[in-house]
């Protein structure tokens, strides 16, 4: 089970690579800099959705377990996969694209806009850290 799962971790992380990888030939390729070019968000978007995609998954497997008998392991296999992409997607957002980001703005209301988002992020993670628990023990 923890073997299944480490591959898909691995497999995770890998393919983000091959998709960041890419984008940096493309835009070598194009010629843009870092200075010149906008910023390429769509890997956050797709990440972002797939995050939703998988949320939504488990919560459709959990709805359909029988209340009586815990959850099957594949599904407490999923849930603590996905708990652990989402807890790695907000370290990497707190800890590289907060900071990075505001540093790169100097005009006031832009820091302004993401200090808001930094508040809501930490709001969010707040709220999802104290409702992991009371998932887990719905569904074991």
């Amino acid at each position: 089970m923890v073997a299944r799962r480490g591959r898909w971790v691995l497999a995770s992380v890998t393919g983000a690579a091959l998709v960041i990888g890419a984008v940096i030939r493309l835009r070598a390729r194009r010629g843009l800099s870092q200075a010149d070019a906008p910023a390429d968000v769509s890997f956050m978007r797709a990440l972002h959705a797939a995050l939703r995609r998988n949320l939504s998954r488990l919560r459709d497997a959990a709805a359909q377990l029988d209340g009586s008998a815990g959850a099957p392991p594949t599904v407490l296999a999923g849930w603590d996969a996905f708990r652990a992409q989402l807890d790695n997607h907000h370290s990497a957002e707190d800890d590289d694209l907060w900071p990075v980001l505001r540093g790169e703005l100097s005009d006031p209301g832009d820091r302004a806009s993401v200090d808001t988002m930094v508040e809501e992020h930490g709001r969010s993670r707040l709220r999802w850290r104290a409702w992991t628990p009371h998932y887990a023990v719905a569904v074991t």
